[in-house]
């Protein structure tokens, strides 16, 4: 028996199931038939069919490798590259894609989206926070974030900073098990960029993370003097119960996203009753570009807004001058606004 002159592969998802790809001996391959498959991280069984061409009898070799990111993978959301595992790393390029989601379809409504789009998808099997890191080869452009498919009805922007000198990191988002997380690359401009992904595991929720654990300012006497500290909205998460935020513009994507946005949490008590302010600034490092406040009093499985501030402050950071009352005990929740790193 001699070597077969050429050979088809077909992949099916059973035996006599339907069929993944069939691939013959052509001008890149003249010798065999070379199939590439973009497969869920599940574990699975495939049949694999080899046919030798022109019906000739004849030997052969199967090779099945497994990669990173499969080239024919990451055009849509239909045929994402999934990431199946932290870390991850990938190289990769916008070539071959196209222009699917843009700011008018997408949910981050960025209009350096207007470009060829390399799509990406994680699903985590458990709560968590992840980092995200992306470096382009030859032009700007933009890494959106959404929970669904970027142009699905109810998905929405949870990262949507423009690359900003062709590098771009997004440190502490929350991630919940079971939802599909999207990440777009976009070369803005439909010239085609190569680009290299990094995605982490991140920190841990901050010990504020919710309402009941709120970190405690103590009791503030009048005459008490600012001293500013430095606290982090990275790897948050969304406190339901309390009332949502009222000072919220209307905007696109929302500066605020009920079930998503992350939020950290303060309680004080004034020993006097008068004015008292509540000011906030950028951080050294790692500064968020963006923030907002809620005031509550009541407790925490019953609370009631009693203030709010959207960027009053210097820098787009809250700021509030309220009256308060001897003895009652209020509640400060913070958050980085949606999108935002």
């Amino acid at each position: 028996c001699g070597y077969a002159s050429g050979t088809t592969v077909e992949a099916f998802t059973a035996c006599g199931g339907t069929s993944l790809g069939c691939s013959t001996a052509g001008t890149t391959y003249p010798l065999f038939g070379r199939l590439e498959l973009s497969r869920p991280c599940a574990a699975e069984t495939l049949w694999v069919k080899v046919t030798n061409d022109a019906d000739v009898a004849g030997k052969y070799n199967i090779c099945i490798t497994s990669e990173t990111v499969p080239s024919v993978a990451g055009t849509t959301c239909a045929n994402p590259a999934t990431i199946c595992s932290l870390p991850f790393n990938y190289s990769g390029t916008t070539a071959g894609s196209g222009n699917d989601y843009d700011s008018t379809t997408a949910a981050c409504h960025n209009v350096d989206m207007n470009g060829n789009d390399y799509v990406l998808a994680y699903t985590p099997t458990t709560n968590g926070c992840i980092n995200i890191s992306v470096n382009m080869g030859n032009s700007g452009g933009s890494v959106s974030i959404t929970d669904a498919c970027p142009n699905a009805v109810g998905a929405n922007c949870i990262g949507d900073p423009a690359i900003s000198g062709l590098s771009f990191t997004y440190n502490g988002l929350s991630v919940t098990a079971g939802t599909t997380y999207y990440i777009v690359i976009d070369d803005g401009t439909l010239t085609a960029s190569t680009f290299t992904i990094s995605v982490t595991s991140g920190g841990s929720a901050p010990t504020n993370d919710l309402c009941g654990s709120a970190i405690s300012l103590g009791t503030i006497p009048l005459g008490t003097s600012c001293v500013l500290q430095t606290y982090s909205t990275a790897c948050a998460t969304y406190t339901a119960g309390p009332p949502a935020p009222t000072c919220i513009p209307s905007t696109q994507p929302p500066a605020f996203i009920a079930g998503v946005t992350g939020d950290v949490w303060f309680t004080f008590t004034p020993s006097f009753t008068g004015t008292l302010q509540i000011n906030t600034q950028q951080s050294a490092t790692n500064a968020t570009t963006n923030a907002a406040m809620a005031v509550y009093t009541g407790t925490c499985a019953a609370l009631t807004q009693y203030a709010c501030d959207y960027n009053s402050g210097s820098n787009n950071m809250p700021s509030l001058t309220l009256p308060v009352i001897n003895g009652t005990t209020y509640y400060i929740r913070v958050w980085s606004e949606n999108p935002e790193t």
